[in-house]
């Protein structure tokens, strides 16, 4: 009795998954919306570089973000204060791979013969890129700075703070983020 129940059951899915699929137009995505959420890779990013007091207008950044088996790269150039921006980044589409509930985030640039790293971090997408956008959003780097580890805490996850290696004066920026806020 049991297995002819299972059966019929089995068979009524499977006939309700043959009519989905060969009634689906190709023009309509094959998962609705709902399913396919745009996720935040990167929040915006806002900085300034310098080496010592002197602004470095006219260089390149490379933003390069990391998923499963996906690679995004963008770039920006300075302006004649040195500043740059990257607009925040979404995909609406799946994405591939295993682990692509770990993102790496590398924010580099090339200058005078030397590779600096302005910032990168490997955390989790979703929740951590909420937690390290205000420290996104003013980066103080300067170039004769030595590379740091500096941990972002939220009050939501303490004792799980997201690590970042940067040049940029990350303390500083979030001394600026709690002023503003407080």
């Amino acid at each position: 009795m049991r297995a002819t129940v299972f059966s019929l059951f089995a068979a009524a899915a499977l006939t309700t998954l043959v009519l989905f699929f060969s009634n689906s137009d190709s023009s309509r995505p094959l998962f609705p919306d709902l399913l396919v959420q745009g996720q935040t890779l990167s929040p915006a990013i806002n900085g300034r570089v310098v080496v010592g007091d002197i602004s470095l207008a006219n260089v390149q950044i490379t933003r390069t973000l990391s998923i499963g088996q996906q690679k995004f790269v963008s770039q920006v150039v300075t302006d004649a204060n040195g500043q740059f921006s990257f607009q925040e980044m979404t995909s609406k589409e799946p994405l591939l791979g295993e682990s692509t509930n770990r993102l790496w985030q590398d924010i580099s640039l090339s200058y005078d013969g030397n590779d600096y790293v302005l910032w990168y971090t490997a955390i989790d997408h979703e929740m951590d890129n909420f937690i390290v956008r205000d420290a996104l959003s003013s980066l103080a780097c300067n170039l004769e700075s030595s590379e740091n580890e500096f941990n972002i805490s939220d009050k939501r996850r303490p004792g799980l703070p997201v690590s970042v290696y940067s040049i940029c004066d990350i303390a500083l920026t979030q001394k600026k983020a709690t002023q503003m806020s407080g």
